[in-house]
């Protein structure tokens, strides 16, 4: 969905939605690959249907993304996906994630 050039020009990282043929599950994903486009750090988030866009931290240090979780298929939820933010480091690890629901009806 979207490709993020870092600030310090070394990477780019890029967002979106990988298929069952890329990660194994349907499921979000971060790629940093290096100037010349080689693979450094590939993330798959299965938690997070899809990943909209993503900037780097204020701090210099990893990443924010944005996107949608998967809609819930319990018989206490709505059953309606809510927005998802993520914050990984420069690795791509997770450091805080938030699912954030509507709770109007």
């Amino acid at each position: 969905e979207d490709v993020h050039y870092d600030a310090d020009g070394e990477c780019y990282v890029l967002c979106g939605k990988s298929t069952s043929e890329l990660a194994g599950v349907d499921a979000a994903f971060l790629l940093k690959t290096d100037s010349s486009g080689d693979v450094v750090s590939f993330m798959k988030y299965p938690e997070i249907d899809k990943l909209f866009s993503v900037i780097s931290h204020q701090s210099g240090e990893g990443y924010v993304a944005v996107g949608k979780t998967q809609n819930q298929t319990s018989s206490t939820s709505s059953g309606i996906g809510g927005a998802a933010l993520l914050s990984v480091d420069a690795e791509l690890s997770p450091l805080c994630y938030k699912d954030i629901r509507s709770t109007s009806s």
